[in-house]
Formats: structure tokens, sequence, C-alpha cells
């Protein structure tokens, strides 16, 4: 069984989604980080819509308001780093994907360690962070 079915229950969200949103959301972590860095690569609007559609899977969220950039929130790399652990700890990283995108950039220096500490957590936070930045990366990119 898929981490995915176990995360999910009854319902895999990677049914009937492309093969790249597929590797996306995987539990294959080589293969989430090919699709990673393959999304960066294109570059594009294609790769964005990806992207959120995985966000959008993993979330069970139909309509999500991405993070604008310009609404950074203050405080400390350690606070943020505190917040995002404490999300992914009660299973609460999708509740509101704008929220947690407003952390990325305050978590600066912390990131590797963080992404460490999350897929000890709950391997679901770690995917939803991972394309959470990426969405940021690419939506700067692409517009």
């Amino acid at each position: 069984m898929s981490f995915l079915k176990k995360l999910f229950g009854k319902g895999d969200p990677a049914e009937g989604a492309s093969p790249l949103v597929k590797d996306l959301i995987g539990d294959d972590m080589s293969a989430r980080q090919a699709a990673l860095g393959r999304v960066l690569n294109m570059g594009n609007r294609e790769a964005l819509d990806a992207v959120e559609e995985a966000i959008r899977r993993l979330t069970g969220k139909k309509e999500i308001d991405f993070y604008r950039p310009g609404g950074m929130r203050m405080g400390s790399p350690q606070d943020a780093y505190n917040q995002v652990v404490e999300l992914a700890r009660k299973g609460k990283m999708g509740d509101d994907p704008a929220h947690v995108q407003s952390l990325i950039p305050g978590v600066a220096f912390m990131n590797q360690q963080l992404m460490q500490e999350l897929g000890r957590i709950d391997k679901k936070a770690l995917t939803l962070y991972q394309l959470l930045g990426v969405q940021m990366q690419l939506k700067m990119k692409v517009g």
C-alpha cells in the first residue's frame, strides 16, 4: 500500500493524475526529487499547473489561494521553523497553503534541517512543503 493510501484512507489522490503529478506526490523519493527538478527546469505554465494540481490533490482542496510575493511574515528564522514544524505535527500543513508559503522565506538557512525534520514527522507534510516552495519559485518565473 502506498503512503498516499495510508495518508488518505480509501482514496488515492494520485488516481487519474498525469504521470508528472503522480511523481510529484508519490512515495518514491527519488522519483519525486526528479519530478521537482523537471518542473523547475521546465519553468513554464505547464510546470506551474502540474505543481498546483499536485498541491490540490494532497490538500483535498479544489480552490487554493496561493502566496503572493510581498506578504512575507515577520519574525526570526527559528519562529518560522517552529511554526512549520507545529503545523506538521498537528497535521495542518494543507489547511492554509498561503500561510505555509509565507513562512518559507523566513526559514532561510534552516531549510534543509526543516525538511529533514518534516520527513521524520510526516512525509505528507514534507511533500507539501517541497511543492509549496516550488510553486512559489515557478509563480515568480511564470507570473
